[in-house]
C-alpha cells in the first residue's frame, strides 16, 4: 500500500495530504502512510528501501524520489520537525512541494 502511495503521490493523483485523508478516512487507518512514515523516521523507510534495491536491482524496489528528496535535505519526520508534514505547528500542517 505504500508503494502505491507514493506511486499516486509522484505521478500526480493527490498530494501526500489528500493520500493520508483518503486512507484514514476510506479505509479507517489511524494514520495515513506518510504520517505513518513521518512518525517512524523518513530515514528508516529510505535506508530499507535502499537496501532492498541495492540486492534485487529491481527499478520497483527503488526509495521514491519523494521520499529521498526530504531525507537528503534532512527533513526526516516528527524528530527533526519536518517531513511529509510540519510539526512546529499543532496540528501539524502538509508541506506541500
Amino acid at each position: 500500500m505504500v508503494r502505491e502511495a507514493y506511486y499516486c503521490l509522484e505521478q500526480g493523483v493527490a498530494n501526500h495530504a489528500d493520500i493520508d485523508r483518503a486512507v484514514e478516512l476510506g479505509l479507517n487507518h489511524p494514520l495515513g502512510p506518510f504520517r505513518l512514515g513521518d512518525l517512524s523516521g523518513l530515514d528508516i523507510g529510505y535506508n530499507a528501501r535502499l537496501e532492498t534495491f541495492e540486492v534485487t536491482k529491481d527499478p520497483n524496489d527503488r526509495p521514491p524520489r519523494e521520499l529521498e528528496k526530504r531525507v537528503k535535505r534532512g527533513d526526516l519526520g516528527r524528530k527533526t520537525g519536518r517531513g511529509f508534514y510540519d510539526y512546529s505547528t499543532d496540528p501539524p500542517k502538509p508541506i506541500l512541494d
